[in-house]
């Protein structure tokens, strides 16, 4: 029997996946230490093996390819759920969200850091993949928090989209990974 994987929505959610022997799931939330994003259901009877969150963080701590095989993994799996539920990829069938995905690049950001300064050209789009930004913009001689950005947001689309400056700035409030 196997296992169906869905996004928790109000409207019922978005079927993410349909896991069969041998799938791998819950990882996402060991690595990013959020809230899980997805429900499993199972359709029948399933046998499922389990390991705790402390057995793997002991296994990770003595064997780095087991903590490399997860990044890895996770990584994968966030952006295949990312690029089937986000609204910016939706409309786009699943070989041009591939293409898509392929174009993007990894880039890291530290605390403090910018990936867009207020005013200036934007330099694209970013997908944060983890840590938290502050979308700030100047009033009046002061600096205005308009918003906080985590994991699957986006910055940066709305300067591509006509405009030739950008009207907020976006800065790092941890170390963040993104893609560009």
């Amino acid at each position: 029997h196997g296992i169906k994987a869905r996004s928790v929505a109000v409207d019922g959610g978005v079927t993410l996946a349909h896991l069969h022997r041998g799938a791998v799931f819950g990882e996402m939330s060991l690595i990013s230490d959020e809230p899980r994003h997805a429900s499993v259901v199972a359709r029948g009877d399933v046998d499922v093996l389990e390991m705790p969150r402390a057995d793997l963080v002991i296994a990770a701590s003595r064997l780095e390819s087991v903590t490399a095989a997860l990044k890895q993994f996770t990584r994968e799996r966030f952006l295949g759920n990312l690029t089937a539920t986000h609204p910016f990829f939706t409309t786009l069938s699943r070989k041009e969200r591939q293409r898509a995905m392929d174009r993007f690049e990894t880039v890291g950001f530290e605390k403090g850091d910018a990936l867009i300064h207020e005013g200036q050209p934007g330099p694209g789009l970013y997908l944060l993949l983890g840590g938290s930004a502050e979308v700030s913009k100047h009033v009046g001689g002061e600096r205005v928090h308009l918003a906080t950005l985590k994991a699957a947001d986006l910055c940066g689309e709305m300067s591509l989209m006509g405009a030739s400056q950008t009207t907020a700035s976006v800065t790092a409030q941890a170390p963040l990974e993104a893609l560009f």
